[in-house]
């Protein structure tokens, strides 16, 4: 019986001993968790960029494109401006963009709207949709 009882005072020594030690490293590191915590679960904003040039061509497009998908994707949970860019757009090929995209993009997601993009405006904008997770090419 004598056994018994000093084995359980020495687990309890140990368990009070490791416990300390653990609680000592949580005060510790308490701000770089708290700051390791923060980059996990807020998300960072979307800076828009203004983009100015002479003319633009259907690759850009598509590049900028990409960039505003990568920016935000499935992850982010709000509408977000990516770009605004303010040039000649009269050589972009929608149609070639559109290709482009669903090569990129079989699965269908994400999808690529370029009904509002008017290359005969000298400006647009490019943004990512949360609803259908779509990059909207509009002006």
């Amino acid at each position: 019986m004598k056994g018994l009882a000093l084995e359980y005072v020495i687990q309890w020594i140990v368990l009070l001993a490791v416990a300390m030690i653990v609680i000592t490293m949580i005060t510790y590191f308490s701000d770089d968790i708290k700051r390791f915590l923060n980059r996990q679960t807020k998300e960072a904003k979307v800076e828009t960029m203004e983009v100015n040039k002479e003319y633009f061509t259907s690759g850009e497009i598509f590049a900028y494109a990409l960039s505003c998908w990568d920016k935000t994707g499935e992850r982010y949970k709000e509408d977000a401006v990516c770009f605004y860019l303010f040039g000649d757009f009269s050589e972009v090929d929608k149609e070639w963009i559109y290709e482009q995209f669903l090569d990129r993009y079989p699965e269908g997601k994400p999808t690529i709207d370029l009904e509002n993009f008017d290359t005969s405006k000298n400006y647009a904008k490019v943004k990512f949709r949360r609803i259908d997770f779509a990059i909207v090419v509009e002006n």
